[in-house]
């Protein structure tokens, strides 16, 4: 791709945007908002008879595009660069924070070529030591502990993270607690207390999960039943339970 770009360079860019007539959006720049510039070629100051002259930068106000890197040879055989940017959409924390991005991906690349970009570093030091602290939540109930008491943490962080999917239907942490809990109360009504048995023969739906951890909550163990056992099979597993 980057070879059959380089063949057609020299076309000018306002024939290019007429060409392929892009929906015009004055809240942004057609085709493209991003652009990565490198000019990996000296570009030697030109001289003059009883002159002397130097390069200078000239400072712009205004980004051409949203964002915009450029690369260019510097001192030692490296590289220097600079970041244009809308203030718009960007800040100078944003841009910083991209910077150090680039840097421990370029650190990525050298440390190990071969690689996929997409299994190369992004995250700085300090950031990847962050996302380990934000992410040190974990605190795992008691070895005892029932399955209702397990899904007890995210209930009371995420609530509204889906926690059980099936065919199709789903529900949540904070819509499972508050069935389950509907279901053990009603239980506890009925005599369901520790060490009495309740049997639960549905099919595999939420429903089934529901039952099992309304009777744990209401203190009570399950008998599961499958309702395609024989009669006399169920009859014996109630007995027996």
């Amino acid at each position: 791709m980057t070879l059959s770009a380089y063949a057609h360079q020299d076309l000018p860019f306002e024939k290019l945007v007429s060409e392929l007539a892009p929906v015009r959006d004055v809240s942004r720049t057609p085709l493209f908002q991003v652009m990565f510039n490198l000019q990996n070629t000296e570009t030697a100051v030109p001289g003059f008879p009883d002159l002397a002259a130097e390069r200078l930068e000239v400072a712009g106000e205004t980004a051409q595009f949203d964002l915009t890197l450029a690369l260019g040879r510097g001192g030692k055989g490296g590289f220097v660069g600079s970041i244009e940017y809308s203030t718009d959409l960007l800040d100078g924390t944003t841009i910083e924070r991209m910077g150090g991005h680039f840097e421990t991906l370029l650190a990525g690349i050298t440390a190990n070529p071969e690689a996929c970009l997409s299994d190369l570093p992004l995250l700085t030091g300090p950031e990847r030591q962050a996302l380990v602290e934000w992410n040190a939540t974990a605190a795992s109930p008691a070895a005892d502990a029932g399955l209702h008491e397990w899904i007890a943490a995210p209930v009371r962080r995420t609530p509204d993270t889906v926690a059980v999917v099936c065919e199709g239907e789903a529900l949540t942490y904070g819509e499972l607690a508050a069935r389950a809990g509907l279901l053990a109360r009603h239980l506890q009504r009925l005599g369901v207390r520790p060490e009495v048995t309740v049997g639960v023969c549905l099919e595999r739906s939420l429903d089934l999960v529901v039952g099992l951890l309304g009777v744990l909550e209401a203190g009570g163990a399950y008998l599961p039943l499958d309702s395609g056992y024989p009669r006399e099979r169920l009859a014996h597993m109630l007995e027996d339970g």
